[in-house]
């Protein structure tokens, strides 16, 4: 079972210099050092209950949008290589949709890089649907309601 972990942009740094965040936090770190995320977003924290340390096992931005029809965006999400092929990606993506409807979103969107075959498997049977294809992989939405 997983949870998120809301925390500000210095609070993630916090967690960055704690050794505490796994690897391929610092991607998502080195992102943020650089400015290369502007404001607005939800930095989340994945932790992974089920594991009596409840390390963190991932790391997530979303963008939720108003507009005509209210969207939530999935920036990026990484998930310690370690713990995949456990059901934690499925998991967190039924988070995800649970936080758009609690922020009133009517779709989830998405970019899959081409080479990301299971997290495109996942998306897809999710019931994402590929709104546009590039060379580089697809832009996928959600419908949620």
């Amino acid at each position: 079972m997983v949870a998120y972990q809301l925390v500000s942009r210095a609070q993630y740094q916090a967690y960055r210099h704690s050794g505490e965040i796994p690897a391929i936090g610092r991607i998502f770190s080195n992102r943020i050092k650089r400015n290369r995320i502007p404001s607005g977003h939800q930095y989340l924290l994945i932790r992974a209950l089920d594991i009596p340390t409840n390390p963190i096992i991932g790391t997530l931005l979303l963008k939720h949008m108003d507009g005509e029809i209210p969207v939530t965006k999935i920036i990026d999400i990484i998930l310690d290589d370690k713990y995949r092929n456990r059901g934690y990606g499925s998991q967190i993506m039924q988070m995800i949709i649970i936080e758009a409807k609690r922020f009133g979103s009517f779709l989830i969107r998405l970019f899959v890089f081409s080479h990301r075959e299971i997290a495109r498997h996942i998306y897809k049977k999710l019931g994402f649907i590929t709104q546009q294809t590039f060379n580089s992989g697809e832009s996928m939405i959600l419908p949620i309601s």
